[in-house]
């Protein structure tokens, strides 16, 4: 078994002008480009792509886009059809891409679809170089705060792991996809994934209920636990900091059944440090004392009833077509995923497309979805209609 120490390629840090243009004019020459990127999701409520990753045969690069003015250069070669762009996971590296930089993409591989397609249980890069090329892979960065500068050789040798085996991965499953005639279709769910975007989902005033321990929770917990978790997401963006580094979810919890109403009384709660009684304190006795003056009453079933009968149609029709997907994956043994994902669905469900061309229209939709199910999705939003 190699090990990922076992690298002698060379590498280089780009972090100029100068560099990213000699970068691209050596890429140009290569039919075949590895691609991953890093963000600070862990770290900032306003995540952003603080590396990209490039590898050749014989070349790794990784641009710092913190440290350049300017990254376009780099839209020349995602957009050219005639350079495939190897990723792990494509659609959250495209989406990110194309949101810090509106970057286009053409001609996409994606190791794990072709992974999913080929039916995979374990999907992981780590697991797939592990188990196909024999590559064992540390992980101990994994969840690194990549917006931190400046960067060690140890973090920037974890992060050139990422694409430095993706190319020969490619081939492994390429191979492999040819032999079960299974090209064709990897090559519709790569144009798929090609038109990623980003979508940050909208702000759920329900998603304190789904906290683990919130269901214990009498109806004041309760609306001291919704107090704290608006007060937090407040906090998380004005600091730009992420939720949980603000406060934990045990700790809203914890909070919630406690339900301090002065200094001394907060000092009591053991889970929250010192530096956040000190920071959030005030706030946070605030927050307890408007959550007990609007208790929270939750129906038999556990769950708050949606807002209006719109939202209710929009969950019914989404797994109205939830169901149907999977029964078309079953039947034609083809991963769920890979098929049609759930963001799609609820997007079909959200707008309710009249016709072919609305259909068409919807983010993420490709033409060998509408060409193969259109009709029976279009047919399926109707059912849904005449419910109204």
């Amino acid at each position: 078994m190699l090990d990922s120490a076992d690298l002698t390629a060379p590498w280089m840090l780009v972090t100029t002008p100068e560099q990213l243009q000699q970068v691209v004019r050596e890429l140009r020459c290569h039919p075949l480009v590895a691609v991953d990127t890093e963000s600070n999701s862990l770290y900032a409520y306003y995540e952003r792509v603080c590396l990209i990753q490039l590898s050749m045969p014989d070349m790794d690069y990784i641009i710092d886009p913190l440290a350049l003015p300017d990254v376009q250069p780099l839209g020349e070669l995602f957009a050219n059809p005639a350079q495939q762009k190897v990723f792990h996971a494509a659609e959250y590296d495209i989406g990110t891409l194309r949101r810090d930089f509106g970057f286009e993409f053409h001609n996409v591989f994606d190791t794990m679809l072709a992974g999913q397609l080929l039916g995979l249980k374990q999907l992981s890069l780590a697991r797939l170089l592990e188990e196909r090329l024999g590559v064992h892979i540390d992980k101990r960065y994994q969840q690194y705060n990549w917006g931190h500068r400046p960067l060690s050789d140890a973090v920037l040798a974890y992060a050139r792991l990422d694409t430095h085996y993706l190319l020969p991965l490619r081939e492994n499953l390429l191979a492999e996809l040819r032999a079960r005639r299974l090209e064709k279709m990897a090559e519709e769910a790569f144009r798929q994934v090609e038109k990623a975007v980003w979508n940050r989902m909208p702000a759920d005033p329900d998603a304190y209920l789904r906290l683990r321990g919130a269901q214990e929770l009498d109806p004041e917990g309760l609306g001291v636990l919704r107090e704290l978790y608006q007060l937090r997401d407040e906090i998380a963006r004005r600091r730009n900091r992420a939720p949980f580094r603000v406060l934990s979810d045990h700790l809203l919890v914890e909070l919630s059944r406690r339900r301090p109403h002065t200094a001394a009384e907060l000092d009591e709660v053991l889970a929250l440090p010192a530096w956040q009684r000190k920071q959030y304190g005030h706030a946070v006795l605030q927050a307890v004392a408007r959550g007990e003056e609007r208790p929270v009453i939750l129906p038999a079933n556990g769950r708050r009833s949606a807002n209006n009968g719109s939202e209710r149609l929009t969950e019914e029709l989404f797994e109205r077509l939830r169901a149907w997907r999977n029964q078309q994956a079953e039947a034609e043994g083809i991963p769920l995923a890979v098929l049609m994902s759930n963001r799609l669905l609820r997007r079909i469900a959200e707008e309710r497309p009249a016709d072919m061309e609305a259909l068409r229209a919807i983010a993420g939709m490709s033409d060998f979805i509408l060409s193969r199910y259109g009709a029976e999705l279009l047919a399926l939003v109707r059912g849904g209609r005449q419910r109204k």
